[in-house]
């Protein structure tokens, strides 16, 4: 009963589990690059309709999460690991070729999806740097093949220090998951309506993201320092 209530984190008085928990939440909700063609699609581009559509949009999806959370504690219980690829592998060969077929198209989706998810990074920094820096696009300076380089060359060194997917959502969910859920949305906020009532959230939304940034930020530095210890 006590772990339905509190978690494995609370019985082992762990509060950096917590924490962990949550940057995993931020990093599944702040990763949707589908949001801006979601808002372009919508016959109504208002603020209410979008809000409606969000709401429910982040209600599915952290329901999905949480049922295949949910699932993977019932098979593996305190077994389960990081990603449960590793659960299944104890039972590849020759006997599981159903298994073994899933295995490989989920590395294939892996490998697949890597260039999608690389392209609007690369989209985003080119944007950026052509508004701030424009004779170099005019110059025919190499940009997008040295913006391309320097982001394989960056997931490379992610993946060579950092061999845990849980360390890299960390991470990521305390530092851009967090800027993009809750730091630029309630500070573009203040920007625009510091006098109106509506600025306690902002600031409230402020406070909350600053905490979760540092709480996740400490427990993805000491996982990773316990992949070196």
């Amino acid at each position: 009963m006590g772990l339905l209530c509190v978690g494995k984190a609370g019985l082992d008085a762990d509060v950096l589990g917590y924490a962990r928990a949550m940057m995993f939440y931020v990093y599944a909700v702040a990763n949707q690059p589908l949001v801006p063609c979601i808002y372009s699609e919508l016959g109504d581009r208002s603020v209410k309709t979008m809000t409606r559509v969000g709401f429910a949009t982040m209600l599915i999806v952290c329901t999905i999460y949480t049922a295949v959370g949910i699932s993977g504690f019932l098979t593996w219980g305190m077994e389960t690991k990081t990603s449960l690829l590793f659960n299944y592998s104890r039972y590849m060969g020759l006997e599981t070729p159903l298994l073994n077929s899933t295995m490989l198209a989920t590395l294939v989706a892996g490998w697949v999806a890597f260039p999608l998810n690389l392209y609007p990074c690369k989209f985003a920094i080119l944007a950026a740097l052509k508004i701030r820096f424009p004779d170099w696009f005019a110059s025919g300076k190499p940009i997008s093949p040295i913006v391309t380089v320097l982001l394989l060359a960056m997931s490379y060194t992610c993946a060579a220090w950092l061999p845990s997917l849980s360390v890299v959502l960390e991470l990521a969910g305390a530092t851009a998951g967090v800027s993009v859920v809750f730091l630029f949305p309630a500070g573009f906020h203040l920007l625009l309506f510091s006098k109106h009532s509506s600025a306690l959230i902002s600031y409230v939304m402020l406070i909350v993201g600053v905490i979760s940034s540092v709480a996740g930020l400490v427990a993805a530095i000491s996982d990773a320092a316990a992949l070196y210890s």
